[in-house]
């Protein structure tokens, strides 16, 4: 089973200036304007690429998967998923 926790904050980044920010991929490190509109765009642009390749990463693994937000209660999302898991399995 796979738990995708995301947080809308890297999704809708904030007017806040220069940030230094690292691509996990190659380590590489750079400084960000988040005053350029067009910086945030392509942030955001890279992130939802990121979370997309996991997405289908899980799928082609054959798992379960469920998603959840920080800004979010967890408890109704586990308990609906797992319902349905308990109840596709006894079909």
């Amino acid at each position: 089973m796979a738990i995708e926790i995301h947080d809308p904050a890297e999704f809708d980044l904030p007017r806040s200036g220069l940030v230094e920010v690292e691509n996990p991929e190659t380590g590489v490190r750079e400084i960000a304007d988040l005053a350029d509109a067009g910086m945030r765009r392509r942030l955001r642009g890279m992130a939802e690429a990121q979370r997309q390749e996991t997405k289908r990463g899980i799928r082609r693994s054959g798992v379960d998967q469920i998603e959840l937000q920080t800004n979010a209660s967890y408890a109704p999302e586990l308990a609906a998923f797992f319902g349905a898991r308990a109840r596709a399995r006894r079909r």
